[in-house]
């Protein structure tokens, strides 16, 4: 395939997987954010307050499930009050976590601003047992992304990545060969 063709499927592929239309586009690249995207952002915030509260709750719930196996079982109360102590530091730990991310989506959200990063996109899949982070590195920033935006990008090309500066969520992306092009 030649360069012609390969530039519009790659900006295809990253507007498909980012969701993103020519509009919000222009928009990133003034340093600004659209109504549907501080939209779209509202809904991850949402998101992540209910999982946070699912997770807090879950929190409170396990030691009385604990109690309930200790009632049952009582010839492994060790085991029982050891799996109850991990699962709610795990359970502490990752809302607190989550608690961290969306005071930063709140502080994207009250500030509406953009910043772009510039240069080859490195592409990164880590697991953990059957734990999957996929990561877009790009400059000195590092995305948590899906799989879907992960496979629109091309491991060692170039391209800007507009995104939220505190809670590090990639609003939209093209490539520098295309926007040299002139669509820039």
């Amino acid at each position: 395939m030649d360069a012609t063709m390969e530039a519009p499927r790659t900006e295809r592929m990253l507007r498909m997987g980012l969701d993103f239309s020519t509009t919000e586009l222009n928009a990133n690249r003034a340093s600004g954010m659209t109504s549907t995207q501080r939209a779209k952002l509202q809904q991850h915030r949402l998101r992540l307050r209910l999982i946070t509260v699912a997770l807090w709750l879950g929190f409170l719930l396990l030691p009385a499930v604990a109690s309930l196996f200790l009632h049952l079982n009582m010839g492994r109360a060790w085991a029982v009050l050891l799996a109850m102590v991990v699962g709610q530091l795990a359970l502490a730990c990752t809302a607190l976590r989550l608690a961290k991310h969306l005071e930063a989506v709140g502080d994207d959200l009250r500030l509406g601003m953009v910043v772009t990063a510039a240069g080859p996109v490195f592409l990164v899949i880590r697991r953990w047992g059957s734990f999957t982070r996929n990561l877009v590195r790009i400059e000195d920033q590092e995305f948590s992304v899906s799989a879907k935006v992960l496979l629109s990008f091309k491991n060692a090309e170039r391209y800007y990545i507009h995104y939220a500066p505190h809670s590090l969520v990639i609003l939209s992306a093209e490539s520098v060969a295309h926007s040299l092009k002139g669509d820039r």
